[in-house]
């Protein structure tokens, strides 16, 4: 993001609580190119409460500046993947979306294995 390296931390509980109105808005978003206003202020202030963990000087307006349609679903996908709020095959529109922003097929995950079956 933003031509450098960022290490994304989960929210913490605390961050989820006081702001699950615009988690519920970020984890609806479809492609980056088309959302509204509200779907953008959403996402920006997720990740930015997400980084605020581990670069406590980064402003909102500094986020909105580094996040583009070529990063946005790949940097909210690994702050709601880390934090636990999407997992691998939900019907998620920002998780359907993994494959085709991250280079990441969900092809490539192990086959699911019926755990009631006998030994």
């Amino acid at each position: 993001m933003g031509g450098k390296d960022w290490v994304v931390p989960p929210l913490t509980l605390g961050a989820m609580k006081r702001n699950s109105a615009a988690l519920e808005i970020a984890k609806s978003v479809g492609a980056p190119f088309s959302m509204t206003i509200e779907q953008l202020d959403a996402v920006v202030k997720v990740v930015w409460i997400a980084l605020r963990r581990n670069y406590p000087d980064l402003t909102l307006e500094m986020v909105e500046e580094m996040l583009d349609t070529g990063n946005t679903t790949s940097v909210l996908v690994s702050v709601l993947f880390g934090s636990g709020l999407v997992q691998s095959g939900e019907a998620q529109p920002v998780a359907s979306l993994l494959a085709t922003d991250s280079g990441q097929s969900m092809e490539s995950l192990p086959p699911a294995v019926d755990i009631r079956q006998a030994s």
